[in-house]
């Protein structure tokens, strides 16, 4: 059954299993369907999550923002273990006062409806900031102070901000343009070879000059930059499975000739270069192998946790 929608004093609010109050965290959350927008923070555990039609999984230390009226669900990946969360739930309409620059940021928001239901993580370094401004709001509410109200509004423009400027980068070719799913279709089959702007304007009938700026259009990228995204994704992925293969290996793989220029496109994309990143995926690999749960005693109420 739908959740019980909350009644909120203010415009904003936290629902939170990370502290003592749930003790056993939970192995589910909603569906929901709220007039509110959610920001919804995974702190400990795996979850599979439900945004309208769209699923999406979630790790630990992620984090997605939910549009008001869109019903959404969690559900822990591994039955086993729950997961621990915090999820601020404010009403944007209120936080408005007239025609303000946080009014914009909405207004961007809800214009973007079908490409911000993305997973935002610390892989790069927009996503870094969100999530650092994230822990901050979330503290806030947990310990609020005289005009905590006002840091909590400064919070949330600020990720609302930083989401705008993120949801402006595809991470997928908008379902209701039909034009282009051939592009996107050759680039994912064909990225780890020599692609042309040529052949990918062949392929939706127009000269390179047309393809070129309707392609700008749609996905806010060039069809280089396209391109080189994702191969940094699938260079991501491979990074943290073949965990002994060469760097210049994945580079190769993945369509770069130029281990230097690799390198700088990676770091650029996400903020560390392949070996940093290699490194940290290895690192929350390990902590995620040794977490056990442990049970004990805080002013004599039991209670659940991760020991990394």
């Amino acid at each position: 059954s739908i959740m019980a929608d909350l009644s909120l004093r203010l415009p904003f609010s936290l629902v939170s299993n990370y502290s003592n109050a749930e003790p056993k965290g939970v192995y589910s959350y909603g569906p929901v369907f709220r007039a509110e927008m959610t920001f919804f923070y995974l702190r400990q555990g795996s979850v599979s999550a439900r945004i309208g039609k769209q699923q999406i999984r979630l790790e630990s230390d992620q984090f997605l923002c939910v549009m008001p009226q869109v019903e959404h669900s969690f559900q822990s990946a591994d039955m086993q273990r729950p997961f621990f969360y915090d999820a601020v739930i404010f009403d944007p309409d209120a936080l408005q006062c007239g025609d303000t620059i946080f009014s914009e940021f909405y207004k961007s928001l809800k214009t973007r409806k079908s490409s911000i239901s993305f997973v935002v993580s610390d892989a790069s370094e927009t996503g870094r900031t969100i999530l650092g401004y994230l822990s901050e709001l979330v503290s806030t509410l947990k310990t609020p102070t005289p005009g905590y109200e006002n840091g909590c509004r400064a919070f949330i423009e600020l990720i609302l901000f930083k989401l705008v400027s993120l949801s402006q980068v595809p991470h997928a070719a908008p379902a209701e343009d039909q034009k282009l799913q051939p592009v996107i279709s050759y680039i994912e089959s064909n990225y780890m070879d020599k692609i042309s702007v040529d052949t990918l304007a062949r392929l939706c009938f127009m000269s390179n000059y047309h393809f070129i700026r309707y392609f700008y259009s749609v996905t806010r990228q060039t069809p280089v930059e396209y391109i080189n995204s994702f191969r940094i994704k699938t260079a991501c992925r491979l990074l943290r499975e073949q965990t002994n293969t060469k760097i210049i290996t994945i580079a190769l793989s993945v369509g770069f000739n130029d281990v230097s220029n690799f390198n700088r496109t990676f770091k650029r994309a996400t903020g560390l270069t392949p070996a940093e990143f290699r490194k940290q995926a290895l690192k929350q690999e390990e902590e995620n192998q040794q977490s056990i749960y442990y049970e004990e005693s805080v002013a004599n109420v039991p209670f659940y946790s991760f020991m990394l």
